[in-house]
């Protein structure tokens, strides 16, 4: 059985700074893995959990970001050593496409390339978007509070990423051992 967690990149893996336009990184310099992340991931992996960055970077579609800079903020996500795979969509959400959530367009391909088990998935975000977007694959959605979220708050939330690790590590104990 191959299950996994989803983790939306910007605002739980990485820092958002509000001075910026949008709030995320456009150069590696402004990257900045959220302290504590390394240990929470080791708990996912050492429970056996696949671990899938998720991340929405319409700056590739616009011009804004770069796709050599992105894969410069991706390699030191990769650098932890405690994440399997990172899958992108470059688009604008008004292109329409089908990896931009709530589309599940990611899911699908993650799904597909890493042989998951169905329905022992989980997603953690905390935009609206990524918890629809699991639940069309039949994944189980994990939702950050924030001021993205406040408005359209429409399933349970947790206070920060510690508290989604927790979640998910009670949930795998409860139904799958």
């Amino acid at each position: 059985m191959k299950k996994a967690v989803f983790i939306d990149r910007d605002g739980i893996l990485n820092e958002l700074d509000p001075e910026r336009p949008k709030w995320v990184p456009t150069d590696v310099d402004q990257f900045k893995v959220t302290p504590g992340i390394r240990l929470l991931l080791k708990r996912l992996r050492d429970a056996g959990f696949i671990i899938i960055v998720t991340t929405h970077q319409p700056g590739i579609s616009d011009g804004t970001l770069s796709r050599k800079m992105l894969n410069r903020m991706h390699d030191i996500l990769l650098s932890l050593k405690l994440v399997d795979d990172i899958m992108v969509c470059p688009h604008k959400a008004d292109e329409k496409c089908d990896c931009c959530p709530p589309e599940p367009g990611l899911f699908e391909e993650a799904r597909s390339k890493h042989l998951l088990t169905i329905n022992y998935y989980f997603a953690i975000s905390t935009r609206w978007q990524e918890m629809d977007a699991i639940k069309h694959v039949g994944g189980i959605p994990i939702q950050i509070k924030s001021p993205k979220n406040a408005k359209k708050n429409l399933i349970p939330t947790v206070k920060n990423f510690q508290e989604a690790v927790q979640r998910i590590l009670y949930l795998d104990k409860k139904n799958y051992s």
